[in-house]
């Protein structure tokens, strides 16, 4: 990964002090024009001066969060804080009232994408949403409204959360840690080389209709339904439970009675050496997120902004220094 610094001269239009020494910057990019948002609202801004298909580029920090109305690209510096790297990542501050998706149907053709940031707490969508995707973030809960919201052919890749699902909904979800509530009968959900975890409890009828491949299911007690499908799955059963997977006719599958079998005690569901070489799923690589076409990553590979720096004051001709640190891959 390189850096750039870039020293920007912008005119200054009324920008106060405050906004002035902001270490936040949300940047818009709308039909090749670039506009700058400063502070804890920064994100705020840049929403409700989008438009669709506009790109909304936010640094490392804590940002406001706010309702997404406008089919765009969001895109922060990370999930997760990237000590080899060196970048932190960016946030939307968590609270009790969730965000709302309030997509209207008509966005000219553009559709949301969600990529590198963190955010603990509901987002529902009330929207009619087609291939939306959600890359390399967290969002502790996202659920669809009781009035019918819906994501069709939604893409998620290294996702971390809980996915409560509409029943017209297709997914696909890829290198992800998640719970999904599925009962979808119209389509099915693809769920591949995934960390799933079920609940602490004896009924896991919550998940249906999933075709399962190179998955890991952790915690497992009760029996995962007949209408899933498995392939070159593994089932790590804490209890002494051995049925999670006995409803599961054909493919691939595996069993084991500890966390400790598989797993190397590391972070992030690392594999120790033995099960990298051992449970392999369809593609010969390991099951779970470190294997497969897209394995776990913490940081973007596209440019994102890691700091902003901007001069307590306007030169005296009234224009303004702003240095941004991007972080892009060499």
């Amino acid at each position: 990964m390189k850096k750039l610094l870039l020293t920007l001269t912008l005119a200054l239009f009324g920008l106060n002090a405050m906004m002035a020494q902001s270490s936040l910057v949300a940047t818009l990019s709308h039909e090749g024009n670039v506009s700058l948002f400063y502070g804890y609202n920064a994100f705020v801004d840049a929403m409700a001066a989008a438009d669709h298909g506009d790109v909304i580029t936010l640094s490392s920090g804590l940002f406001a969060p706010t309702d997404i109305t406008k089919a765009v690209t969001i895109r922060g510096a990370a999930a997760y804080d990237d000590v080899e790297k060196g970048v932190q990542k960016t946030e939307l501050q968590s609270s009790s009232i969730p965000l709302y998706i309030t997509i209207p149907e008509e966005t000219n053709g553009h559709t949301l994408n969600m990529e590198y940031f963190y955010y603990n707490g509901t987002l529902i969508n009330t929207s009619k949403l087609q291939n939306p995707k959600f890359l390399h973030v967290y969002i502790a809960w996202i659920t669809p409204n009781l009035s019918g919201g819906w994501l069709n052919g939604a893409f998620f890749a290294d996702f971390q959360g809980n996915i409560n699902s509409a029943t017209t909904s297709s997914l696909t979800i890829i290198n992800s840690i998640l719970t999904v509530n599925y009962t979808g009968t119209s389509a099915l959900c693809n769920v591949i080389n995934s960390i799933v975890l079920t609940p602490n409890n004896s009924s896991v009828n919550y998940m249906d209709y999933i075709n399962f491949k190179n998955c890991i299911f952790a915690n497992c007690k009760g029996s995962l339904r007949s209408t899933n499908i498995c392939d070159h799955c593994v089932a790590v059963v804490e209890n002494g439970n051995s049925d999670f997977l006995a409803n599961i006719v054909g493919g691939t599958n595996w069993t084991v009675n500890s966390s400790n079998e598989i797993f190397s005690g590391e972070d992030f569901w690392v594999l120790n050496p033995t099960a990298t070489q051992t449970y392999l799923g369809t593609d010969g690589t390991q099951v779970g997120i470190w294997g497969g076409a897209m394995p776990w990553q913490y940081t973007a590979d596209n440019p994102t902004i890691t700091k902003c720096q901007v001069a307590p004051r306007s030169t005296t001709d009234g224009k303004l220094s702003v240095e941004i640190e991007v972080s892009g891959v060499q």
